[in-house]
């Protein structure tokens, strides 16, 4: 029941996603090197964004979410590739990756579109789009008459056509609006906004961002928003139409990038009018992470668009990647707030591994939703436990176990950096919290668990490792070791003496000691640095 498998396919999904863009952006040769080489950096950036964490880090989001763009990239090249040659095979590809895209995620029905609307623009035989039109016509069916849930999709759409429209254009805007115009009082996200003007290039947004939203009429959960969004749909529909009245052919690269922004823009329909009632209530939502992905693949779109139209050497080359950095560095400030965020949703889960595996129910730890309520989630721990799965994986002892190995110093550096008592939510009993991190010797304590005996070589806790050390950058261009843990001990008793060990897979029976407990002090098995 570990998640290596969903976040193994996601993130395989998402590279190939930035890997097709940035390839069509790559062997655009008509197209100067500068250029070239900023459509890949457009890629990379509108797909591995960190304002996108949750689409990227969480097991099932990224799946539903990556494998929705990769179907969405394989389609619309499957399009090109039935175009350049001259097979409808290349055009049941196409409709076949906008299956899955649709079963991925609702939003991928519009993937039928910009494949029928791409046909159209490529000039394909009128009787091969009816393939790609049969298949939405289906995959509509199923999706709002035959499947489970068929009525609760029927129930929220709404028509109420303008307020759609302006709903689907805020949406489209949602990446100006995490990147820079919501650091704006009162800030989207108040915990980034009060933390950017500690940078130079994070204070230039803020105060930007502020200038604009001080224009006459200017708001941007409102207003600023729904023109960005506009703007964007007027230039993707002058593209489009554009290249329809031409007779010369678009690139693959013009075409990968209309077929995506012909994708998001759908994607903005169909959220304006199946969302339209809670994002009314809800008017923050509309610029919620969970919806970004598609509006970075809109903005790329333009983005690739613009590229595909700078000159083919010369000055202007130059120019457009000059712009291209100067539009992509500003959002490395966001970035690095969204890793942080990252860093601290995976301690959380890290501890909360560490709290079940220790059979503690820590009350900070503890879900209470509608769909993760206390008692789901303690019936589910009881079924993971009594299984074996997921934290309880064969490595671990219950509680209470005897530890009949041997324990000793290895040359450990172990610093605590502190310890607080939690009253368990289930006994009533004192648990005991602690953090520490491993300063030197961490190569040597990777793999097996991280377990908490007492006197008698009892199993009375266990720590995860979950944390980058204190001090250390959050990681942006590199990925630093995780160094610091989480720990617990259920019933934890001051005149007590424990120890946290390194339970060793490659050495069977032998343990490595890093810190001991006594009187709710824990004491480093080495001199810390």
């Amino acid at each position: 029941a570990n998640q290596l498998l969903q976040i193994g396919v996601g993130l395989a999904c998402a590279f190939g996603t930035a890997g097709i863009v940035a390839w069509c952006g790559w062997r655009e040769r008509a197209l100067a090197a500068p250029v070239r080489a900023t459509a890949v950096l457009a890629a990379v950036v509108a797909v591995f964004w960190l304002a996108n964490a949750r689409m990227l880090m969480h097991s099932h989001e990224i799946v539903h979410a990556q494998l929705l763009t990769l179907s969405v990239s394989v389609a619309v090249l499957g399009v090109w590739q039935a175009h350049v040659a001259g097979s409808w095979r290349w055009l049941a590809v196409a409709t076949l990756a906008c299956c899955v895209a649709t079963f991925s995620f609702g939003s991928g029905l519009a993937s039928f579109v910009a494949v029928i609307l791409l046909g159209l623009l490529l000039r394909l035989p009128r009787a091969w789009l009816l393939l790609p039109g049969a298949g939405m016509a289906l995959c509509l069916f199923l999706y709002l008459v035959v499947l489970p849930g068929d009525d609760s999709v029927r129930e929220v759409i709404a028509f109420r056509p303008l307020d759609s429209l302006i709903t689907s254009a805020r949406w489209l805007a949602s990446p100006w609006i995490n990147g820079w115009l919501g650091l704006a009082d009162p800030p989207l996200y108040p915990w980034i906004a009060d933390s950017v003007g500690h940078t130079w290039l994070g204070a230039v947004l803020k105060d930007s961002a502020s200038l604009v939203d001080a224009l006459p009429g200017a708001n941007w959960r409102t207003t600023t928003s729904a023109l960005l969004g506009f703007t964007g749909m007027a230039a993707l529909a002058a593209a489009f139409l554009g290249r329809l009245q031409r007779r010369e052919m678009p690139t693959r690269l013009e075409a990968v990038a209309l077929g995506l922004g012909l994708f998001a823009a759908s994607c903005a329909g169909i959220v304006g009018l199946s969302r339209l009632d809670y994002l009314h209530d809800n008017p923050n939502q509309v610029f919620a992470d969970r919806y970004l992905v598609w509006p970075c693949l809109f903005w790329l779109s333009l983005a690739l668009l613009a590229l595909a139209r700078a000159a083919r050497r010369g000055r202007r080359s130059w120019i457009a990647a000059a712009l291209g950095l100067v539009v992509a560095a500003p959002l490395l400030v966001t970035h690095r707030y969204y890793s942080a965020w990252s860093a601290a949703v995976y301690q959380g889960a890290q501890r909360f591994a560490a709290a079940a595996r220790s059979d503690v129910v820590d009350p900070a730890m503890l879900p209470n939703s509608a769909d993760a309520d206390p008692q789901t989630v303690m019936k589910t721990l009881a079924l993971l436990r009594e299984r074996r799965l997921a934290m309880f994986a064969p490595t671990w002892l219950p509680v209470g176990a005897v530890w009949d190995g041997t324990v000793a110093d290895d040359g450990l550096s172990v610093s605590l950096l502190a310890s607080e008592p939690v009253i368990d939510a289930v006994s009533g009993r004192t648990a005991l919290h602690f953090t520490g991190t491993v300063d030197e010797g961490i190569r040597r304590v990777a793999g097996g668990p991280l377990a908490v005996l007492d006197a008698q070589r009892r199993v009375r806790g266990y720590a995860q490792f979950s944390f980058i050390r204190p001090g250390a950058k959050a990681f942006r261009l590199t990925l630093p070791a995780k160094r610091g843990f989480d720990g617990y001990i259920a019933d934890y008793d001051p005149a007590e003496t424990y120890e946290l060990v390194h339970w060793d897979e490659r050495a069977r029976g032998h343990a490595r000691r890093l810190l001991r407990l006594h009187d709710a002090a824990i004491v480093a098995a080495s001199t810390p640095r």
